[in-house]
């Protein structure tokens, strides 16, 4: 590789090391947290979708059970229409909390450079928070559809 080159290279890397570690200007922050909470409520709503449809196909399943008139049927349908809800429920709280997590990172790039890593580090720590609380709460519902069954059986 020539002196050049080499260089060239080394500049190159300079400034792009250079340009990741700059305060952003308040419009750039306002546009890019924008986008962000734009791009989440879109995530969010497709996993409340989901959950509508988890819960009206739990339902449907539990009717049909019902009419069958088998009294075991109905306790498999409601335990695993609480599973599946639950697993929806928790998708939804994870979509909801990376959203949050991008728009905070958005947030903490329009903070003095020396302030960005704790306020990444503060938005990291929720985030991470926010999806085991999410994982409590699934494993909890999952548990008690569990118990209910096995106590039926």
């Amino acid at each position: 590789m020539t002196a050049i080159r080499r260089w060239v290279l080394v500049s190159a890397c300079v400034f792009a090391l250079a340009a990741c570690q700059q305060q952003e200007s308040p419009e750039e922050v306002r546009e890019d947290v924008a986008e962000k909470q734009r791009e989440g409520a879109e995530s969010v709503t497709d996993a409340r979708e989901d959950v509508r449809e988890t819960a009206a196909d739990a339902r449907k399943d539990v009717a049909e059970a019902v009419r069958e008139g088998d009294s075991e049927d109905v306790v498999d349908a409601q335990a695993e229409g609480t599973r599946d809800l639950a697993d929806a429920r928790y998708q939804e709280s994870v979509a909801r909390a990376e959203a949050d997590y991008k728009v905070a990172l958005e947030l903490c790039d329009g903070l003095p450079v020396e302030q960005q890593p704790s306020c990444e580090q503060s938005a990291e720590r929720s985030y991470e928070a926010a999806k085991d609380a999410a994982e409590v709460l699934r494993k909890t519902r999952t548990e008690a559809a569990d118990v209910a069954q096995d106590e039926y059986d």
